[in-house]
């Protein structure tokens, strides 16, 4: 069974991703925010699978390596915080 703080942490993830692509202060690439994209589509398929099933936190772990590809590939990442 899922526990709900599960989904409170992957909601929030997506929810803090959909901030950086809307706020959009760093400039970020056309490739960089189509990766965000990715990790935000990766972390809602996670959530998609049966529900009394554990979360696949291989789906999740792929959306964090692809934020860290974005991130420590930002020259500016200081402009995000």
């Amino acid at each position: 069974m899922r526990k709900s703080t599960d989904y409170q942490n992957i909601d929030s993830l997506i929810l803090n991703i959909r901030t950086i692509l809307s706020e959009d202060r760093c400039s970020l690439s056309e490739e960089e925010k189509v990766q965000l994209n990715d990790t935000i589509s990766y972390l809602e398929n996670s959530k998609k699978i049966d529900h009394k099933k554990p979360i696949d936190w291989s789906i999740v772990f792929k959306a964090v390596e692809i934020l860290l590809k974005v991130f420590t590939n930002l020259e500016n990442l200081n402009d995000f915080f």
